[in-house]
């Protein structure tokens, strides 16, 4: 097959509207670039979000993570990629006019890009990309303030997240960290011990922040670093009682800050707005508050050259939790937005 290709992409026309297929033609790719058969794309929140904070009634296209096919390679990608591969990652982020579709143009130098684990089939490399780089990003983080290993102890709020249950397993697989605890309810706690937890804090409850407290008291010993995937503050607001002083490394790294969680992404704006100020203003001066506060934006690229690593041990998982045809895009859109999915929402192109 050669050029033109005729691809589906999702896209959506301002904020009042839902995701919907739409169909472009790709003429052609540059050296640097390479042409996939798209078979997998998975939406996260940050998706939901974007079109939840539209301004304007333009086009956007959305979604960011994929898998699939190598089916054409530009003169400097070759040196890298060869037709027949398979691969896995995200598109840039921001975006440009470029799209996920069931063809999808990446830039090897600009996108995170990644030959697909031997381990995984293209369904589970859809389910990587943004979540599990934020995941492993996190970590590293923690890892860098005081080196995680057998004796650490890390609490990590709403394990059964996407990017929660990437956490814990990292946690464990790759950092051989001795305790993992979590946040999460009650119902998802047996999930959250399959992915390798150790013991869970129930925060459906009158007070998260008195019950963390008090769960550290009857352990007899204060956290390492807390790892935030949900947002709120209720840790925060007792992270002095949790957490272990600044002079032995204590780390609290967040992808949501202060923002307190929501029934849906989609009616988290005003949280982001009250909530984002305090965290920033933690990020560049919490040593001076006796806290390492970190307020991840973006992952880097560095997770994914330790993907086959991790991938490749035994046991480890990758959190699916539904499958839908692209042209059912707004009912795989309405899961994620609910909040009550567990592991990544996935598309199939044909």
């Amino acid at each position: 097959m050669t050029f033109p290709y005729t691809s589906e992409a999702i896209v959506y026309q301002g904020r009042k509207n839902g995701p919907y297929v739409d169909e472009y033609t790709i003429e052609s790719i540059k050296p640097n670039e390479i042409l996939i058969k798209t078979e997998y794309a998975s939406i996260n929140p940050v998706d939901v979000k974007l079109h939840a904070f539209t301004i304007t009634n333009k086009v956007y296209h959305t979604l960011h993570d994929f898998s699939g096919v190598v089916v054409q390679v530009g003169s400097q990608a070759a040196a890298t990629y060869s037709i027949g591969e398979k691969v896995y990652g995200s598109l840039k982020f921001p975006g440009d006019e470029r799209f996920i579709g069931s063809y999808t143009v990446l830039d090897v130098s600009a996108d995170k890009v990644g030959k697909l684990p031997s381990t995984l089939g293209t369904k589970e490399g859809a389910a990587l990309g943004i979540a599990y780089g934020t995941a492993y990003d996190m970590v590293e983080r923690a890892d860098g303030v005081k080196k995680l290993g057998p004796d650490s102890k890390v609490l990590v709020l709403g394990g059964a997240t996407s990017v929660g249950s990437y956490v814990i397993e990292i946690l464990k697989k790759q950092y051989n960290v001795g305790y993992v605890a979590v946040t999460c309810s009650p119902s998802s706690s047996h999930y959250t011990k399959e992915y390798g937890a150790d013991d869970f804090i129930s925060y459906v409850t009158p007070s998260l922040s008195d019950d963390l407290v008090k769960f550290v008291q009857s352990k007899g010993f204060k956290f390492d670093s807390i790892l935030d995937t949900v947002g709120g503050r209720e840790a925060i607001a007792v992270y002095d009682k949790i957490l272990v002083p600044l002079s032995e490394h204590n780390s609290y790294v967040t992808i949501q800050g202060d923002s307190a969680p929501a029934s849906a992404y989609s009616h988290m704006f005003f949280n982001y707005l009250i909530g984002i100020p305090t965290s920033v203003f933690r990020h560049f001066f919490g040593k001076y508050l006796g806290i390492n506060y970190q307020f991840v934006v973006y992952s880097s690229r560095t997770s994914f050259a330790q993907a086959e690593s991790l991938f490749s041990k035994p046991g480890v998982k990758v959190p699916i939790d539904s499958v839908y045809p692209a042209d059912d895009i707004k009912s795989a859109w309405h899961k994620v937005d609910s909040t009550k999915a567990k592991g990544k929402v996935l598309i199939k192109f044909n």
